[in-house]
């Protein structure tokens, strides 16, 4: 009797497993058939859009959606034109900034101090800097490694990456971290 149960319970068990197991394939298709209507239906919405814009005579309600499909597509591109409005506010700045910098060098040196030493280096913004450094300390864009040099007094530690450089700076001259 005991061995009739358990017999039982386990082929209830796996009549249970074969139901799930068949229920999932059936959801599995059904999510399938879903996604190939959700594609038919964009066809039709891409069919109706393209005699839309052919100037095609459509259904009133049609008509009413291309219309907000076109209010959305203003919305864009003013949303892009404003996009690229910063962007060249954003580059007239720094051309701007770096000829601001540029005019308040001399353009020859008045002294020995003021030219730039065999290991030291001009950025773009017209920063002076070490030569080893990877980031300018002004402005944080990234330049180029010409010459190595190690023999400067280090007073500064940067949080980020632990460089030590002598003098305040804005960004890390190492890794460009903003201090």
């Amino acid at each position: 009797m005991i061995f009739e149960k358990l017999g039982s319970l386990a082929k209830n068990a796996a009549n249970k497993t074969e139901d799930a197991i068949e229920i999932a394939r059936l959801n599995s298709k059904i999510n399938a058939e879903n996604n190939k209507i959700s594609a038919v239906k964009m066809c039709i919405g891409e069919y109706c859009w393209a005699r839309y814009t052919a100037g095609a005579s459509l259904d009133e309600e049609i008509m009413n959606l291309c219309s907000k499909i076109e209010e959305l597509l203003r919305n864009i591109a003013n949303a892009e034109s404003e996009i690229q409005s910063i962007k060249a506010a954003a580059t007239m700045s720094n051309i701007n900034y770096s000829q601001s910098q540029q005019s308040t060098k001399p353009s020859t040196p008045a002294s020995k101090e003021e030219t730039v030493n065999a290991n030291e280096k001009i950025c773009s913004c017209g920063a002076e800097l070490v030569a080893d450094v990877k980031f300018c300390s002004e402005c944080g864009c990234s330049v180029e490694v010409d010459v190595e040099s190690k023999d400067d007094v280090i007073e500064v530690l940067c949080p980020n990456c632990g460089m030590k450089f002598k003098e305040a700076h804005k960004f890390c001259p190492s890794c460009g971290t903003k201090l």
